[in-house]
């Protein structure tokens, strides 16, 4: 590997942007558009890549699994666990009392008091953007943002749909529905 190319491995695990790697690696900015996917996709270079995520992933001890469990934690935290409320108001449960899992879900906790009373906000962090994220890792989503399609039925209503359309043609042509046959 050149220099340059192990300078941008180096920048490429900064923010996992080839483009923007290869500019502050010290390719041009008209170039680094083509030069970096083609460095990342270089079977040297992507394997020094891979090779470095793996060590930093080793020293920080942050990998893919814990990742997942930290967003299970906050796609399925409950407000309830944190707080209490009713016609009396909102109370914030004793954070030494909070499970762990409990206390890793908390946002922010804002106690504001004066002589003519008080407020308690309690906010978890976002539950939905969590769940879209395992929701993406488990395969659930499509980049459009609408339901994966089951393959299975997928494959069902085409060949349906096909059939119906066969059937019509037929039909057209004179010819009874049921010589229809789909190959």
């Amino acid at each position: 590997m050149t220099p340059r190319q192990r300078r941008f491995v180096e920048e490429y695990l900064l923010d996992l942007n080839a483009t923007q790697a290869a500019i502050r690696a010290g390719y041009s900015e008209r170039s680094a558009r083509s030069i970096g996917p083609k460095l990342a996709g270089n079977p040297h270079v992507k394997a020094a890549i891979e090779k470095a995520m793996q060590a930093r992933s080793e020293r920080t001890r942050v990998n893919a699994d814990r990742v997942i469990e930290e967003l299970a934690h906050l796609a399925f935290s409950d407000l309830r666990r944190v707080a209490a409320w009713g016609p009396d108001g909102l109370s914030a449960k004793n954070s030494e009392g909070l499970s762990e899992d409990s206390a890793r879900a908390v946002a922010e906790v804002t106690d504001s008091r004066s002589r003519s009373g008080g407020t308690v906000k309690v906010k978890l962090f976002d539950k939905k953007a969590a769940l879209e994220l395992l929701g993406r890792h488990l395969g659930l989503f499509t980049d459009r943002g609408g339901a994966k399609a089951n393959k299975k039925t997928d494959l069902v209503e085409r060949l349906v749909k096909g059939r119906a359309r066969a059937a019509a043609s037929a039909k057209t042509r004179g010819k009874p529905a049921d010589d229809v046959r789909s190959g």
